[in-house]
């Protein structure tokens, strides 16, 4: 075969590639966009939901989409907007790509000439400089907010402290107001009308580094040897909430759980009145 006959196969082929290859992608992309408005399973709503079947106030299963503390909500309404934002960037990309593809695709007539080309677009380098940064500095500014309303240093007035002591691999809840330590279960005050009580913790390890995270009731917090770090809850369900510790700590790590009882404050008090 002559070099010529080469080079005109070679084009035939490289034609046949533009027609079929765009024709390749633009389906994958169509199935992934069509894939954003399918309606979830029933089993994920009812974990994503605050509305997920609860037995006083717990979820079936840690979760933190269905918070029962003031920071967890403070928590997830960041999650939500985070979501929102990204969320609503990626189907404007993917939309644009699909756009693309299909408007822009290799068509049977279509010269092998470069379309125009746009060089130094002010607009368009303002709009993906600007807008970018303002995205940025609003989910900076969410986030610090809720960083430093979350990490209180200070207990609030009136509020329950505890020392919760990390041990491998168990916890030790000590309540100095009221003279006793125990062990396993956390119990917190809420009010008998379900008024919310602030309960201040102050975390400490005996050991190793720790993770105390409660998910229906506040973030994640480590609990490291030799430091001092703080956590507030402030429920407004009474019930019983798991949690675990969220830092591998040694071979039973994963027999760390943490349970927290939320309780009216009249059973409260009676059960402060049996530990002593």
């Amino acid at each position: 075969m002559g070099l010529r006959s080469m080079a005109k196969v070679r084009s035939i082929r490289l034609k046949a590639n533009r027609l079929t290859m765009p024709r390749r992608l633009v389906w994958p992309c169509l199935m992934f966009i069509s894939l954003l408005w399918l309606p979830l399973p029933a089993q994920a709503e009812s974990v994503i939901t605050t509305d997920a079947p609860i037995c006083n106030g717990a979820a079936p299963s840690p979760t933190m989409f269905a918070p029962r503390s003031t920071p967890a909500q403070d928590i997830l309404d960041i999650t939500w907007l985070v979501i929102g934002i990204v969320g609503t960037l990626g189907v404007i990309v993917m939309a644009m790509i699909a756009f693309s593809i299909v408007r822009y695709r290799h068509r049977e007539g279509d010269t092998d000439e470069d379309p125009p080309q746009v060089y130094g677009s002010s607009p368009i380098e303002l709009a993906w400089t600007i807008l970018p940064t303002l995205i940025v500095f609003i989910l900076f500014l969410v986030s610090a907010r809720g960083i430093f309303e979350i990490e209180k240093e200070i207990a609030p007035e009136g509020s329950l402290e505890v020392t919760v002591v990390g041990h491998r691999w168990w916890w030790e809840f000590d309540y100095p107001e009221y003279g006793f330590v125990t062990a396993g279960e956390l119990h917190i005050p809420i009010g008998d009308d379900n008024t919310p009580i602030s309960t201040f913790l102050t975390l400490e390890s005996a050991d190793v580094i720790h993770s105390f995270w409660v998910p229906q009731l506040a973030g994640k917090t480590d609990v490291v040897p030799n430091r001092i770090n703080h956590l507030w809850l402030e429920p407004n369900t009474p019930g019983r909430y798991l949690g675990q510790c969220a830092e591998y700590c040694g071979g039973a790590h994963a027999n760390m759980l943490i349970t927290v009882v939320v309780e009216p404050e009249s059973e409260f008090k009676k059960w402060v009145a049996n530990q002593q």
